[in-house]
C-alpha cells in the first residue's frame, strides 16, 4: 500500500510541476507583451530565448514520443477473406 502512496504523491508533483511551468511561461508572455521583462527575470534576451528555444525543442519531442508511443500500442486488425480451396472442389 505505501507503494502506491508514494507513486501517487509522484504524480501529483510532477502534475504541480507541469502546471507551475504553464503558469510561469505565462507570467513570463505577459511580462513580455508589456515590456516588463528585467522586472520578472534576471536573465538577458539572449539567455531567456535560449531557455524558451528548449523548452519548446523538449516539448515538441515529448508530443512526438507521446505521439508515437500510442500509435504503436493500439493494434490494427485486419479482416482477410479465406481463400477458397479449388482442388478439393475440383477432385
Amino acid at each position: 500500500m505505501a507503494q502506491i502512496t508514494e507513486h501517487h504523491l509522484a504524480v501529483l508533483a510532477h502534475d504541480d510541476h507541469l502546471a507551475d511551468l504553464l503558469e510561469a511561461l505565462d507570467d513570463l508572455h505577459t511580462a513580455a507583451s508589456e515590456g516588463r521583462l528585467a522586472s520578472t527575470t534576471a536573465m538577458s534576451k539572449r539567455e531567456l530565448l535560449a531557455l524558451l528555444r528548449d523548452v519548446v525543442y523538449i516539448a515538441e519531442e515529448t508530443m512526438q514520443e507521446i505521439q508515437t508511443q500510442s500509435a504503436h500500442r493500439e493494434p490494427v486488425l485486419f479482416i482477410v477473406e479465406k481463400p477458397s480451396d479449388n482442388r478439393q472442389a475440383a477432385g
